[in-house]
């Protein structure tokens, strides 16, 4: 009778597949040569062999995901064990994450809005430092960031008009104002651009002239003062200049008074007073070309005594003077006269 050997592994051991047709023999060398148990490694969990249940066991399931289901959105589960069959810990609330937008605030879950919701920061109520408003802006820290308030600024159109920043007292913007355009001493505005206070509307720039001082009608020329500003008379030379010439001659001259050739205030020369210091010489009169003529007093015809002559004496009124005739003596001791 043939019996055949039955091989019986040892715990966590399996007989030898390669030798199943002679239940785990070696027929060649009638050993039963085990192998170690292969435990399942399909799943998730790792499984061992237990020596004292001969059995596979789950010794770790941490890569095993938590099947555990929330009763809704704004709950989570915890697995107590993930070995299945798992058991599930109590339901707990969700906790929503503070969102990376500053504008956003107050995390919580809503079950009827799918998850996490948030409210979103008003600036509104925040009261801002003169000249300035809040901004949202979700990367500044509690969203509201302050900025200065910007005022109007001029357009292509109003070169000539001035606006202004915020004014801090009023914390408001100042309305526009015409440019003011004040001229340097002994200048005035354009009269081209008086409407616009001496402002140019196509560039912006301030026009000025130098300020006139002559007045129409008045020869005397007028100029202003760099120290005062006030308009003087610089010269009257003009005012003696007629266009076309006043007579001007040796005996008679006509003045310019005011450009104008005064006929009344002629002048003419008198050549009387010119010897009026010598009675020996007359005036005959004035030559335009010449001036005055004068003539010697003639005294030879001039009447006179026996004992008196004649003499021209330039301070004796009529220039002739009658002097006694003087005897000259021949001898010291003789004396004569005339009779």
């Amino acid at each position: 009778t043939v019996t055949p050997v039955i091989c019986t592994p040892d715990s966590c051991r399996d007989n030898n597949p390669a030798f199943s047709d002679t239940n785990g023999c070696n027929p060649e060398t009638g050993l039963c040569p085990s192998i170690a148990r292969q435990c399942d490694e399909s799943g998730c969990e790792v499984e061992e062999c237990n020596v004292d249940t001969n059995e596979c066991e789950v010794v770790n399931a941490d890569l095993c995901d938590c099947n555990c289901t929330p009763n809704n959105v704004c709950q989570t589960t915890n697995c107590l064990t993930l070995i299945e069959p798992q058991e599930c810990d109590v339901t707990i609330e969700r906790v929503c994450e503070p969102s990376e937008d500053q504008c956003l605030t107050n995390p919580r879950c809503d079950v009827d809005s799918g998850g996490c919701i948030y409210d979103e920061v008003t600036c509104d109520e925040l009261v801002p430092e003169p000249c300035q408003r809040f901004i949202k802006d979700t990367e500044y820290e509690g969203c509201c960031r302050p900025v200065p308030v910007e005022c109007p600024t001029a357009g292509p159109d109003e070169l000539c008009t001035v606006y202004s920043e915020c004014d801090v007292d009023t914390n408001s913007c100042p309305p526009p104002v015409p440019k003011e355009c004040i001229p340097d001493i002994c200048y005035v505005t354009h009269p081209v651009y008086a409407e616009h206070n001496g402002c140019d509307p196509d560039s912006g720039s301030c026009v000025f002239v130098p300020l006139n001082c002559n007045i129409d009608g008045d020869c005397r020329e007028r100029k202003c003062s760099t120290d005062s500003g006030e308009c003087y008379i610089a010269s009257e030379a003009q005012c003696s200049v007629c266009p076309e010439g006043c007579t001007v001659n040796k005996c008679q001259r006509t003045p310019c008074i005011e450009q104008v050739c005064s006929v009344e205030n002629t002048t003419y020369t008198d050549c009387d007073t010119a010897v009026a210091d010598d009675e020996c010489i007359f005036s005959t009169g004035c030559d335009p070309t010449e001036g005055c003529q004068y003539e010697s007093v003639d005294c030879t015809n001039f009447p006179h005594g026996t004992c008196e002559s004649v003499v021209k004496n330039s301070t004796h009124p009529g220039c002739c003077s009658l002097v006694p005739v003087e005897c000259s003596a021949d001898t010291a001791c003789n004396s004569y006269e005339c009779v």
